[in-house]
């Protein structure tokens, strides 16, 4: 069976198909998307876009033009983030993306971006099934001390506040390649796991499951990052509401896209 994998952000569109069950590549792409030039780059070439056009239309209109008659039978998608409960994979229904809409909240410089590359995808391959597979979806069995940030428990029920943990997809990968290539079962293996880009984080397992994570509530917390601040004292966001005229939407360009 083949599949083409599609990990989708808001600067570029990485995409691989595979023959399964062997895992045998053979196709790659990569797409490079600038938002201020209306520019998207694959290779040397050139694609220019509408400012009000979708990056992600032209990107799949490319790839499909690109390779005609596509032999995939489903298009797996890196989704951030699945809720409280993920499971690996999920079919990607209307119904899923009326659930997903609420974690824009939570994340809202990445969910949108993944739900509009899955409906430019369906636009353009509207007879492939679709399937999401979520970033946190192995940090769903943390113990309660872990998860639980120490606040009154209305708001984290309310607000939808607690851990979720990120780049699950990579930490994971990492862990069952270094098992199966070391011979140390996942049931006895024990290892910090370092995923380390321009967004990074760390994760801890033990005894086969993730433990505990460095990313939090969203993507910002943990390690300082190309241009996130990482963990910082939370009380500095008061701090710069009260003794400069950022607003709050100037502090999260602060703290996201310019430390």
């Amino acid at each position: 069976m083949e599949i083409l994998a599609v990990n989708l952000g808001s600067t570029s569109v990485k995409c691989q198909a595979y023959l399964l069950p062997e895992e045998k590549e053979f196709l790659s792409r990569e797409y490079q998307i600038n938002r201020m030039t209306h520019v998207i780059t694959f290779g040397t070439e050139k694609i220019s876009f509408d400012p009000h056009e979708s990056p992600y239309q032209k990107v799949f209109e490319h790839l499909r033009h690109a390779i005609g008659e596509h032999p995939w039978k489903a298009i797996v998608h890196r989704f951030v983030h699945g809720g409280v409960d993920p499971v690996n994979p999920t079919r990607i229904t209307h119904e899923f993306i009326q659930s997903v809409q609420k974690w824009k909240a939570v994340l809202p410089l990445h969910v949108p971006f993944n739900i509009e590359g899955y409906e430019m995808c369906q636009k353009i391959f509207p007879e492939v099934p679709q399937y999401a597979a979520f970033d946190n979806g192995c940090y769903n069995h943390f113990d309660p001390h872990v998860y639980e940030y120490a606040i009154p428990a209305d708001y984290r029920e309310k607000y939808l506040v607690r851990q979720y943990g990120y780049h699950g997809l990579s930490h994971e990968y990492a862990v069952n390649c270094v098992s199966e290539q070391s011979g140390i079962p996942l049931s006895k293996f024990r290892a910090v796991v370092c995923h380390l880009g321009g967004g990074s984080s760390m994760s801890a397992y033990a005894n086969g499951r993730f433990v505990d994570t460095t990313m939090g509530l969203t993507a910002l917390t943990g390690l300082p990052m190309t241009t996130r601040c990482g963990t910082i004292d939370s009380a500095l966001v008061f701090h710069l509401l009260r003794n400069s005229t950022m607003t709050v939407d100037e502090i999260e360009t602060v703290l996201y896209k310019q430390s």
